[in-house]
C-alpha cells in the first residue's frame, strides 16, 4: 500500500474518532457537575442535523464522471420517507435508516 493512502486512512479514522469523542466527552464531564452549558447545549443540539446535512449535500452531488439521473431521481424520491419520518418522529436515526431502507428497495425494484 502507499504510505500516503495509509496517512489518508489514519486521518480520516482519526478525524471520525474524534468527532465521535469530544461531544461524548464534554457532555459526560458537564453532565456530572450538573446543567450542559447553554453554548454547550446548543453545540450538541447542532451535531445530529449537520452529520444529516453533510450526507444530504454528498449524497446529491453528482460524481465527477457526470450525473447518473436515474441515480439522482432515486436519491430524491428516497428524500420523501426521510422528510415524513422526521416530521412525524423528530429523530434523525430514524429518518436516516427510513431514507436508507427507502433507497435501497427503489434500487432493488427500478434495476
Amino acid at each position: 500500500m502507499n504510505s500516503r493512502l495509509v496517512l489518508l486512512v489514519a486521518a480520516v479514522g482519526i478525524s471520525t474518532y474524534l468527532m465521535r469523542l469530544i461531544p461524548l466527552a464534554l457532555t459526560a464531564r458537564f453532565s456530572a457537575k450538573g446543567a450542559l452549558p447553554p453554548r454547550l447545549r446548543g453545540f450538541l443540539a447542532a451535531v445530529g442535523p449537520s452529520f444529516v446535512a453533510v450526507f444530504l449535500v454528498y449524497s446529491i452531488l453528482p460524481a465527477p464522471g457526470g450525473i447518473d439521473l436515474f441515480r439522482v431521481a432515486l436519491k430524491l424520491a428516497a428524500l420523501i420517507p426521510v422528510a415524513l419520518i422526521y416530521l412525524k418522529t423528530r429523530n434523525f436515526g430514524s429518518a436516516v435508516l427510513a431514507g436508507l431502507a427507502a433507497y435501497g428497495a427503489l434500487f432493488f425494484v427500478a434495476a
